[in-house]
């Protein structure tokens, strides 16, 4: 890739990280995410685009640790969204009633 096409890229990367993503965040409403406009998530952005800047390093590694807490937070809550929709979906289990298909005879 040409220097050119790398610059696009991580400003597109930086772009979704630091905007994008906290945007999109606030559209779900706090329902769905914990403190939707907290200014944590563009932050954690912000450090992951740094540390995509960075040489390879220990000091890279650790910009990047707010970004994979932040992503740790949104799988809990993508999480818990999924089973209270499949807790809303699925038919309620009636115990003890088996719902088993017996022929006639006749």
């Amino acid at each position: 890739m040409s220097p050119a096409g790398e610059a696009v890229v991580g400003l597109l990367v930086a772009l979704g990280a630091v905007v994008v993503l906290p945007l999109g965040l606030r559209l779900l409403g706090r329902q769905v995410v914990p403190a939707p406009r907290s200014a944590a998530w563009p932050l954690a952005g912000a450090a992951a685009v740094v540390s995509l800047l960075l040489p390879h390093s220990r000091l890279a590694v650790v910009l990047t640790l707010p970004f994979v807490l932040a992503s740790a937070v949104l799988l809990g809550a993508g999480v818990r969204l999924a089973v209270g929709t499949l807790r809303d979906v699925a038919p309620p289990a009636r115990p003890g009633r088996a719902h088993a298909v017996v022929p006639r005879a006749g």
